[in-house]
């Protein structure tokens, strides 16, 4: 039964009762059984006055009082329920093992101290009678049918007749009724009329309910795998209260003292974490992206993992996704994309693994992280590597009649080996001249300042890269350098390569170069004048730690600006030609 809230209760009334105005609050129509003999329509609450606008003042303070009576009826009648509801299906269990004999008429007691597969078993056996009845159950003809017809109209004619007037003799009576038992032989087949209806008992969903509740909690106190169980099938049901105990009966079925039927059902109350679907997390799971990753592109890309592999292997319950799965689900990513990447595999996976980190993070789940130490070899296509530029090529692409702000953006690129969103979001206030005090040391900074945070791709690329003697920059000005336009998360690479990629592509051929590679080919060549791998990683910004520091791991910055220098740029000497 869902518990009401105050949004959900009726707005209070005004109403004048025997010379005093009274606040009248109807009984919602799912709780109105719960309040006496149901002949009420309402509660009312005196205001202690005649006057109206002193009644008008108070009207909302005593409707509180009335939704709280009502807060507390509900909680008074579901904890009754619960107990009565724990009753019945007890009872039911107890009575079913009993008429099967189960165990010898050894019955392990329905308590989470059983042992667990104690109780599973038994869970299990009592589901298998029922089962096995059916099974066994025929399909009944029109024929038999009739003929159960007949033979109930015939009992209950000879037994009314017995009970007005006694006039039938008592062995045809009898006989009528042995002739009605035979009439039910086939439904019931090998099993007696007890043990059908116990069986049959067994599968509503209190029981059924109780069951899960009882093994989840077992398992959890045991120290053992929490089962998975399907959504709850069959009947709700009615009780009948009697001198021998709670009766129930299906629901909606006629009876003819209604006043004793009272509606009962048993929602779960104890579902284990780890056995609940990821879809269940789902939500919680994107709060805490949001809160923990600054980057739009970074939040997306673990979101998109996670619906890639629900997408491909369905909402499954948390522990029962095992390396196996994992496995499975790259197999059909392979199969659905035959030109999938291992890069693209591994972002996907990521994705699944960040959600089980979580999992473990807020103890839903206490198992190993199934996406971790995941073997990739022979899986999905190697990523495209950007190779270098030669120096032929170079000399191509800066021949090319470049629009001014194009060729200054790959001047800077060939000459420090920036990211492209790097070198398209510069600003010129981050531009310095005179670095440090140091008259002609030209630098970019990419450190963080008392007055901004700057945003890059990790802590490592927040650096300070003194610029090449023979790069000339424009006259300084405020704000950006370039004017491409940035995305969501404030990078500009995607509108810088729409405009450059093209015509770098009928320049230079193959796949596997583009604005990307001049970050490799700065590497190449600084690496080839015998700077140290330290420095160049350094000043590339592929190293943690050596980020916003003065130096690069023991020299500084006009140490590094003579190293710049060691390479030669021949390309730089070509000039736009002005239409």
């Amino acid at each position: 039964m869902r518990i009401l809230q105050w949004k959900d209760y009726p707005k209070p009334r005004l109403r004048m009762n025997q010379g005093k105005w009274v606040v009248d609050v109807s009984y919602p129509a799912s709780i109105r059984h719960m309040f006496g003999s149901g002949k009420g329509r309402s509660k009312k609450l005196t205001t202690g006055t005649t006057d109206k606008a002193q009644a008008d003042k108070r009207e909302m303070e005593i409707a509180h009082k009335i939704y709280r009576l009502f807060d507390v009826k509900q909680l008074e009648y579901a904890k009754r329920n619960e107990v009565q509801a724990d009753n019945v299906a007890t009872d039911i269990i107890y009575r079913t093992a009993k008429a099967f004999n189960y165990n010898g008429g050894n019955i392990p007691d329905l308590s989470p101290d059983t042992d667990y597969d104690v109780l599973l078993a038994m869970k299990t056996a009592l589901d298998g009678y029922n089962e096995m009845i059916e099974n066994m159950r025929p399909e009944l003809n029109e024929g038999h049918i009739d003929g159960i017809r007949k033979a109930i109209k015939k009992s209950t004619s000879l037994l009314d007749a017995s009970l007005q007037d006694g006039s039938n003799d008592p062995k045809e009576l009898f006989d009528s009724i042995d002739s009605l038992k035979a009439s039910f032989a086939p439904i019931n087949g090998s099993f007696s009329m007890e043990q059908n209806v116990l069986a049959s008992k067994h599968q509503i969903k209190i029981v059924q309910s109780y069951w899960q509740d009882l093994l989840t909690l077992t398992a959890t106190k045991q120290g053992k795998k929490p089962l998975v169980f399907n959504g709850l099938e069959g009947i709700d049901v009615n009780v009948i209260e009697t001198d021998y105990g709670d009766i129930p009966i299906q629901r909606n079925a006629p009876f003819p003292h209604d006043s004793d039927v009272k509606p009962i059902s048993r929602p779960r109350r104890n579902i284990a974490k780890s056995a609940s679907n990821i879809l269940s997390f789902q939500d919680e799971y994107y709060v805490y992206l949001d809160r923990m990753y600054d980057k739009i592109d970074t939040r997306n890309k673990l979101k998109k993992g996670l619906r890639r592999f629900i997408d491909e292997m369905g909402d499954m319950p948390i522990q029962e996704v095992e390396e196996e799965v994992v496995y499975a689900f790259m197999d059909k990513q392979i199969d659905d994309y035959e030109d999938i990447s291992k890069k693209v595999l591994k972002d996907n996976n990521w994705g699944c693994s960040t959600f089980y980190e979580f999992l473990k993070r807020k103890s839903y789940y206490k198992g190993y992280n199934p996406f971790k130490g995941i073997n990739y070899k022979r899986l999905g296509r190697e990523a495209d590597k950007h190779l270098a530029f030669k120096a032929d090529e170079l000399h191509a692409i800066f021949r090319h009649n470049w629009k001014p702000q194009e060729r200054l953006f790959l001047q800077i690129l060939v000459t420090t080996g920036m990211r492209l969103s790097e070198v398209g979001n510069m600003t010129w206030e981050r531009y310095h001249e005179n670095y440090d005090g140091m008259q002609g040391l030209r630098v970019f900074s990419l450190a963080d300042t008392d007055a901004e945070k700057v945003t890059v791709k990790n802590s490592g690329s927040k650096r300070d890269m003194p610029l090449h003697d023979d790069l000339v920059m424009p006259p300084k000005g405020t704000g950006r350098i370039f004017d491409y336009k940035q995305n969501k998360d404030g990078l500009c690479s995607h509108d810088a390569g729409r405009i450059i990629n093209p015509i770098l592509q009928q320049i230079v051929s193959g796949r596997h170069k583009s604005l990307h590679s001049f970050r490799r080919t700065f590497k190449v060549m600084w690496r080839s004048v015998g700077v140290s791998e330290e420095i160049n990683n350094n000043y590339t910004g592929h190293k943690h730690g050596g980020s916003d520091q003065e130096s690069y791991g023991g020299v500084y910055e006009d140490f590094v600006r003579q190293e710049i220098n060691k390479m030669k740029h021949p390309w730089l000497k070509y000039e736009s030609k002005l239409d």
